[in-house]
């Protein structure tokens, strides 16, 4: 009789160790890139990171999915003036990687913005980078 618990309706146990915990089930993952930085010298801002929200993706108890977290960009303080790509952020699921882009770095009085995730800003009479997600 005791043995049909759920996993999830013994929560303290399960942080004791005595048996508690996850069971599979779905979650909802968002996963977000480092922004990118800002252009030297009329510079403009930095990308957004990428984006990537997934609906009731399935888990398993007990199966490792190892996250990394993705810098910003740095910004520039000098020429050559764009900014620096924000690095992915990843979420590794069993069944595939979830990543978000890296934001593109801001451009300069003399270069254009980088490509990213959401491109860098285009300054004065330059173009914005390239969208990669």
């Amino acid at each position: 009789m005791f043995n049909n618990w759920f996993k999830k309706e013994k929560p303290i146990q399960g942080m004791m160790g005595f048996g508690g915990g996850a069971a599979d089930g779905y979650i909802d993952i968002a996963v977000v890139g480092g922004g990118g930085g800002g252009g030297y010298n009329w510079g403009a801002g930095g990308g957004a990171g990428g984006v990537v929200v997934a609906r009731d993706v399935p888990v398993t108890a007990n199966t490792s999915m190892p996250v990394t977290i993705g810098n910003g960009g740095a910004g520039k303080a000098s020429n050559p003036g764009t900014g620096d790509q924000g690095q992915a952020s990843t979420f590794g699921h069993p069944g595939g990687n979830f990543t978000g882009d890296g934001g593109g770095g801001g451009g300069c009085n003399d270069t254009n913005g980088g490509p990213g995730g959401s491109s860098g800003g285009g300054a004065y009479r330059r173009a914005a980078g390239a969208v990669t997600q």
